[in-house]
């Protein structure tokens, strides 16, 4: 039985271990995927050590922190600064933890899905691991990239700053923030909901609910809105292949 899981905290919305679990049972494999609420990484090792890990997702808040314990990174994961998927090899004595960045297949895939042209200017709601995943597929995509959040500095403005001009200007908003996450469906980001109009693109990351109240702000007003199940699913689709992968070369190893 190989087993996968996800490490954050809090993780009572987390729709992974579904997704996955569902993915297992049509590939016919013996592998299980479950949720592990770690507020820190103090307690990582110890997870490691008694559950055997082959692989495992993370999520808020530890996607940058988790680089510090890693043993390796891939080039899309050292380029974002962020890892979500951690592959464990196995093949020698001790275990290495490879980090990987599947936010950036599946947010990238999940633009792609609703035909969306990348142009102009961007904001990004949130300082994050996925704001930071996100900022680099809108970078290479050639937009300009501005950050909102609680630390301003060069390319960051302060949330005060998100005023009807500096939205309207915005050809994609992308919320890379917590808020309006179940249980706190009634939240959303502190901006001017007034500057969007219909040449507009809004992009939540979240997923539970599926239809945010950020979405719905974007919505009433002609945006189109994208929600966070596609990019979810699309990076559990990314993270399944590299961990089934390193299986493979284990396997064949032995």
């Amino acid at each position: 039985m190989l087993r996968f899981g996800l490490i954050g905290y809090p993780l009572g919305h987390s729709r992974s271990a579904e997704y996955l679990n569902g993915r297992f049972s049509e590939l016919g494999l013996s592998a299980t995927y479950t949720a592990y609420p770690m507020p820190r990484l103090d307690g990582l090792q110890a997870l490691l050590d008694d559950v055997q890990l082959s692989g495992f997702n993370v999520t808020i808040p530890h996607k940058r922190l988790i680089l510090a314990l890693l043993d390796g990174l891939t080039p899309a994961a050292e380029g974002a600064g962020a890892v979500n998927t951690v592959v464990v090899d196995r093949r020698s004595a001790s275990p290495r933890l490879i980090g990987h960045n599947t936010d950036m297949e599946g947010f990238r895939n999940a633009l792609a899905d609703h035909d969306v042209l990348l142009y102009g200017h961007a904001l990004i709601l949130g300082q994050g691991g996925a704001a930071l995943a996100a900022a680099r597929v809108l970078q290479e995509a050639g937009m300009e990239v501005r950050f909102i959040g609680r630390r301003p500095g060069p390319g960051v403005l302060d949330w005060k700053d998100t005023v009807k001009d500096v939205i309207a200007g915005a050809r994609l908003i992308v919320n890379a923030t917590p808020l309006g996450m179940s249980p706190q469906i009634q939240s959303a980001p502190p901006i001017d909901y007034s500057g969007l109009h219909t040449d507009q693109v809004l992009f939540d990351m979240v997923y539970n609910p599926e239809d945010t109240h950020f979405l719905q702000e974007g919505r009433i007003r002609g945006c189109t809105v994208i929600g966070g199940l596609g990019m979810l699913h699309h990076q559990a689709e990314a993270s399944l292949r590299w961990w089934l992968e390193q299986v493979e070369g284990i396997s064949e190893d032995r």
